[in-house]
């Protein structure tokens, strides 16, 4: 393995540090206002045809919004650096983080309403799903913004983010963040 190879790899990662940070956020914002007393699911607890929550109460709008405003804020401060120093091979627009908290919020809207669809309940896992998904969409909407591609910024963030999940779960858990490592 070549240290070209180590460095993209890791550039990789911070050029994608916008959609761990719109996942992270929600979640964060969500336990938060949760802990003191405040939810406001997204769907305002309607339900499907099938009977079961349109998202669940895990969708919040603190959450949403929350992780919107930090993958936002960090895709500024890296669009900030990137245009100080060139660090990435590829440009990196200003509103970068916005398009990839839109799609991290996508996935993951996308598999609460395919998790109830499949009667789990909110906060409930889907192997592989949860642990992805978020992260193949924010970097793909990415893709058309930035030039020339850099492939192995796409590539991976994509294959290491399942494990980077499973730890940042197991931290979650641990500080009580979470209740579940999922």
């Amino acid at each position: 393995m070549t240290s070209e190879f180590v460095t993209n790899s890791f550039f990789g990662l911070v050029f994608v540090l916008p959609v761990f940070m719109c996942n992270a956020f929600a979640g964060f914002m969500g336990a938060l206002f949760k802990k003191l007393g405040k939810i406001y699911p997204m769907d305002g607890g309607r339900k499907w045809k099938d009977g079961n929550p349109l998202l669940g109460d895990h969708k919040t709008w603190p959450g949403f919004i929350g992780g919107l405003i930090a993958g936002t804020i960090t895709g500024i401060i890296l669009w900030h650096y990137n245009n100080l120093n060139s660090f990435f091979l590829c440009s990196y627009p200003w509103y970068i983080g916005i398009l990839m908290g839109v799609g991290d919020h996508f996935a993951d809207l996308m598999g609460s309403f395919i998790k109830r669809r499949m009667g789990k309940k909110s906060g409930a896992s889907l192997p592989l799903y949860d642990q992805g998904s978020w992260m193949v969409t924010g970097a793909l909407i990415a893709l058309p913004f930035c030039k020339p591609i850099v492939w192995i910024y796409y590539i991976v963030p994509i294959v290491l983010t399942p494990l980077i999940h499973v730890i940042a779960g197991f931290i979650a858990l641990w500080t009580g963040i979470k209740d579940v490592w999922y």
